[in-house]
């Protein structure tokens, strides 16, 4: 005992120095046995898998194709649409709750509930939507809204937008049948025109005088004929005036001419006058942006007469054929889309007069959108070409 009581701290020190070494002979022993496990699992990896091996193909029997698990009903999830009678909303828009008709209490109840169960206050009777509802009487249904992310049945604003950028607006392209995001399909050219006028035209000059030179021969005649505003132009018979204009006769007085358009109409002119053509102008414009401040495209064609207009598709140019077919006012021009050049007329379109409030994207405050619109340009290259009067 007299042992034990002078070493027993060196016999506690041995005893722990033992199960240290105890402790750290497991450790080792153990991540020794794990890595002969690892390797032995990877080698029989290697031994089953290697290079020149074709693995089995991949058994998609029990696997849903798209169409199916979109038309199974048990996997279908109301993202942004409820179900019909759900108790619920949708994931992103609670369809079926709406706010207290009190303004004072302003609580979410159930869209059918008969009265509010907060205030009291009776509701208004409810029914499912319609494809007649429009909320926002912008023209689109809402249920065609709710089939788009980009549209709202709360927003009357967003039927006036272009959300494919293909030059027509959601709402014409919603009346026209045609894909709302979709630029490469869009509605007949024809309603992007819009008339600001139909009148007859003034010829482009007057007649002025006609000088004799002293000669009884009215080939050596000279004629004279104001263009424009102030320039003096002189011709003789059978030479044309402007193109598509020829002087051929002279009155016995000198005070009036005859002259004939290359189509074959002839105009008596008395001197200093103007003289108007027989056939009405419809003067019209291709809306060929839908932002009012963007370059406007002007077009004036007679009745009767042919022309096309252009723009691009899937990356090449599409163009349609038209034909001016009648018109005395802004309120009844028509014009027809031709099968081919100087075809046969396929479809007929009355053109409306332009309205800025429903043609012309809205400008939204802050948008930094410049107030001035540039300069309208007349017949511009690859929109409009003026053909060969007939």
């Amino acid at each position: 005992m007299e042992f034990l009581a002078k070493h027993y701290e060196k016999l506690i020190l041995g005893a722990c120095l033992l199960c240290l070494i105890g402790g750290i002979f497991l450790v080792v022993n153990g991540v020794t046995g794990e890595q002969k496990r690892l390797e032995a699992t990877f080698s029989d990896a290697n031994s089953k898998v290697g290079g020149n091996k074709i693995l089995p193909a991949l058994d998609l029997s029990g696997l849903q194709t798209v169409t199916a698990s979109l038309q199974d009903s048990r996997t279908r999830v109301a993202i942004t649409e409820p179900v019909k009678d759900a108790k619920k909303g949708s994931l992103l828009q609670a369809k079926r709750y709406i706010l207290c008709k009190n303004f004072k209490c302003g609580n979410l109840i159930h869209v059918r509930m008969d009265t509010c169960i907060f205030c009291g206050q009776a509701q208004d009777p409810y029914r499912d939507l319609t494809p007649e509802d429009d909320t926002d009487q912008d023209g689109i249904p809402d249920l065609e809204e709710q089939r788009w992310e980009f549209l709202n049945h709360l927003d009357p604003y967003d039927a006036y937008f272009d959300y494919d950028g293909d030059g027509f607006l959601n709402i014409e392209e919603y009346q026209a049948k045609t894909a709302l995001d979709d630029p490469d399909d869009f509605p007949p050219l024809a309603m992007l025109m819009r008339v600001i006028q139909v009148a007859k035209r003034k010829l482009p000059f007057q007649f002025s005088r006609v000088r004799t030179l002293d000669s009884e021969l009215k080939t050596n005649w000279k004629i004279e004929f104001i263009v424009g505003r102030s320039t003096r132009l002189s011709v003789k018979f059978d030479e044309e005036i402007v193109p598509g204009y020829k002087i051929i006769a002279v009155n016995d007085a000198k005070d009036a001419v005859t002259v004939e358009t290359s189509d074959g109409k002839r105009y008596t002119m008395p001197s200093g006058e103007l003289v108007e053509e027989e056939i009405p102008s419809a003067h019209m414009l291709y809306l060929a942006s839908r932002d009012r401040n963007s370059r406007k495209f002007f077009l004036s064609r007679r009745i009767g007469e042919d022309f096309f207009l252009e723009k691009m598709k899937a990356g090449a140019p599409h163009r349609e054929f038209y034909r001016v077919l009648s018109g005395t006012s802004r309120d009844d021009l028509i014009i027809g889309q031709l099968d081919a050049e100087n075809g046969k007329v396929i479809r007929e379109f009355k053109v409306n007069p332009l309205d800025p409030k429903k043609d012309f994207i809205p400008e939204v405050e802050g948008s930094g959108a410049q107030r001035n619109a540039r300069e309208p340009s007349f017949d511009q290259p690859g929109i409009f070409r003026r053909r060969p009067r007939r």
